[in-house]
């Protein structure tokens, strides 16, 4: 009887240990998978803040070619103002000096 009990205290001991290291050696799958998850989760976050600073950058390009056209349209305006100015103040002074 004696030896029963103590069979049986083995036994149980064998599958508790079994049990046991079969719970760590899934800890440790479920750990590698979570690292991979990490791992993926934070290249996908990088790509996307990358595309979302890629795209503000385009967007911030195309502002500033829009600027310059204006700039560039405006400085056309006032050189055209200023020859049209400079003709007037020509006719002025010949007017003067005819009278």
């Amino acid at each position: 009887m004696q030896l029963q009990s103590i069979l049986v205290s083995f036994i149980a001991m064998i599958i508790i240990f079994f049990v046991v290291a079969r719970g760590r050696r899934r800890t440790k799958c479920l750990e590698n998978d979570l690292r991979h998850l990490s791992d993926q989760q934070n290249r996908t976050l990088m790509s996307a803040e990358k595309q979302f600073h890629d795209s503000h950058l385009a967007r911030l390009a195309e502002y500033c070619r829009e600027l310059e056209a204006k700039v560039q349209n405006r400085a056309r305006l006032l050189e055209l103002l200023i020859e049209e100015l400079d003709q007037k103040l020509e006719r002025l002074k010949k007017d003067r000096d005819l009278h």
